[in-house]
């Protein structure tokens, strides 16, 4: 069996992802991949049919949890429809026969990576902090409304867990 170690070391990246959650689905707003190599956060336009049920959780997401706009501002290349095949092909790219895993702390993020079968650790079976735990407080560009209460950023976790993961090895 491999130790935690082991497993630590065949990670090839971080991959995050913030959104929305409506009606029983996810829909995509921030991704950020960080390794030692590349450190990049994308907008993604969630493709969302908006309903007044919808309006409601969007600005609920917007004020309380990430401070992602509904619609990008700027540089929007992903939609929320080709963001599997977008995962696939970072996931090519970036992964190896040594490093072979994505590394996720996103329950949102790891039923989808299931869904499309790409291999990931779940870094929650292996006590990494919380959001809350990490020291830094800055969130990127994507995020129109930065107040101090605001607590996701896919970046800020994605760097802060990279750094955790290499700490652990």
């Amino acid at each position: 069996m491999e130790s935690i170690n082991d497993k630590l070391e065949k990670i090839a990246c971080v991959i995050d992802i913030q959104g929305y959650s409506l009606h029983g689905k996810f829909y995509a707003r921030e991704l950020s991949i960080v390794n030692d190599e590349i450190c990049s956060t994308f907008n993604v336009d969630p493709e969302i049919s908006l309903t007044d049920d919808s309006l409601n959780a969007i600005y609920y997401h917007y004020q309380r949890i990430h401070g992602l706009g509904l619609h990008p501002l700027k540089n929007v290349f992903i939609k929320n429809s080709t963001l599997e095949m977008f995962i696939r092909v970072i996931t090519d790219m970036l992964t190896s026969e040594d490093k072979p895993y994505l590394a996720v702390k996103n329950h949102q993020l790891a039923s989808l990576l299931d869904e499309w079968q790409i291999k990931y650790v779940n870094l929650e079976s292996f006590e990494a902090p919380s959001v809350s735990q990490f020291t830094c407080r800055w969130m990127c560009d994507l995020h129109e409304n930065k107040r101090p209460q605001m607590r996701r950023c896919a970046l800020r976790k994605s760097i802060s867990l990279w750094i955790w993961i290499n700490q652990k090895i």
